[in-house]
């Protein structure tokens, strides 16, 4: 990484995404989205700064956690414009959402949690601005309101929501993390205002082996929900459904070689 970029961390955060073979993922220093094959270990750039900084019109991108992969496909969110991205494998620049379709659906543009696919195609993004979390319709291009404040806050008990990393599960669930209650949160995409319930609470976590709170990337590992924590480097997994218990299963490189695309 140090000899590609010059840089010694990497600041995917919340949208490391496994496509085939390859690893893909937004960097908020860089402002570039990377490729990384994995067999061999090769960096390149999907779409580097230059490329985006073109497409935007010269104005200099800026690139922070949002994103994720879809059907070979990575999206993003770019913050100087204010709108969702796309690139696709041969490094190709699109708008997906725009700054006024954001605007249009949530009444603010501002995205803040990672970008996760359900099985019809739709993405889902939350917004902090809102407290909420959204659906986007690539086919109307439109946007409703997936889970509101109300109904977060109803399971919750807060006053108000905000989101990091948000998965689609290979058991159909779509799991987030509620940054302002510090719990790992699922629901059914089909009623997800009925449905919607705490994994782990922060009590949960905090009783675990990572006793932290401090949750950053979601995946899938073994069958099993599993994610990384920040300053303690570590990467859990829910040992059983239905058990709060977690293990610990290994680095933290783990979480961001092992992360799904599970559209």
């Amino acid at each position: 990484w140090f000899n590609e970029t010059g840089k010694t961390v990497v600041t995917g955060f919340i949208n490391f995404s496994v496509d085939g073979d390859n690893i893909r993922f937004a960097d908020s220093i860089t402002d570039a989205v990377w490729n990384v094959d994995k067999n061999s270990g090769t960096i390149t750039a999907l779409a580097s700064k230059a490329a985006i900084d073109d497409y935007i019109g010269g104005t200099s991108p800026s690139l922070l956690s949002s994103g994720g992969a879809y059907n070979g496909d990575f999206y993003f969110y770019e913050g100087d414009t204010d709108s969702i991205l796309k690139v696709d494998g041969s490094g190709t620049i699109s708008t997906y959402v725009s700054d006024t379709q954001l605007t249009a659906a949530a009444g603010n543009d501002s995205v803040s949690s990672g970008l996760a696919f359900i099985a019809s195609g739709k993405m889902i993004w939350g917004s902090s601005t809102s407290d909420s979390l959204y659906l986007w319709d690539e086919a109307t291009a439109s946007g409703s309101t997936l889970l509101s404040l109300g109904e977060i806050t109803s399971v919750t008990g807060g006053t108000a929501a905000g989101f990091g990393d948000v998965l689609h599960a290979p058991d159909g669930k779509v799991y987030f993390y509620e940054s302002k209650s510090d719990g790992i949160m699922s629901f059914d995409p089909a009623d997800a205002a009925n449905t919607l319930a705490y994994v782990l609470t922060e009590a949960d976590l905090l009783a675990g082996p990572a006793a932290s709170d401090n949750i950053f990337g979601l995946t899938w590992h073994g069958g099993k929900l599993a994610f990384n924590v920040s300053k303690e480097k570590g990467f859990y997994a829910i040992p059983e459904p239905g058990t709060w218990a977690l293990i610990l299963a290994g680095g933290l490189a783990m979480a961001m070689l092992r992360r799904r695309d599970n559209g």
